[in-house]
């Protein structure tokens, strides 16, 4: 496996791995634990606020738009 030829389990080697290498390898446990990634993860709601602001037609008051149309 890459992680054990070239991470050794050592934390002071982790940057060597990308983190979508690294991650998959603890989905079963934290799935089972906490449920699956899309309830706490930060992506779907930063995708969110990114659809939401290509909504947003007056960029001169981009916040309280955004605020509205969340609403």
């Amino acid at each position: 496996e890459f992680e054990d030829i070239y991470v050794e389990r050592r934390s002071d080697q982790l940057h060597f791995i990308r983190q979508s290498v690294h991650s998959p390898n603890h989905l079963p446990r934290e799935v089972s634990r906490i449920g699956p990634g899309i309830i706490y993860s930060q992506w779907p709601i930063e995708r969110t606020f990114g659809n939401i602001e290509e909504e947003v037609k007056q960029h001169s008051n981009a916040f309280a738009n955004m605020t509205q149309r969340g609403i």
